[in-house]
């Protein structure tokens, strides 16, 4: 599959978001953030998550959606399925050399 380029104005949107995100003043503090993640409110409660097999069981909506995500020290636009997929066998291999040296 060929993934579509990163766009000029897809970095600009992905800085903005950012500066966005920083200007943003919101207390946050650990019993705002546990009550919001026990909620439901980030998809799953914390003891819902299979965190025993590589796919889990997040039921993310945007799985097949494009987004921007850096690959190899590059921005690369490709859908989440996909990178997910090479971050976790790039994840595993990684750790597995560490751990046999």
């Amino acid at each position: 599959m060929i993934n579509p380029s990163v766009s000029t104005l897809d970095i600009l949107k992905l800085y903005l978001y950012v500066i966005k995100l920083s200007l943003r003043k919101k207390n946050r503090n650990y019993s705002l953030i546990d009550q919001e993640y026990n909620s439901g409110q980030w998809n799953k409660a914390f003891e819902e998550i299979d965190f025993e097999t590589l796919d889990g069981n997040y039921d993310r909506k945007d799985m097949d959606e494009y987004n921007i995500f850096t690959i190899d020290g590059q921005l690369k636009k490709i859908n989440r399925r996909d990178y997910d997929v090479k971050f976790k066998k790039q994840h595993i291999t990684v750790n597995r050399n560490n751990l046999f040296r």
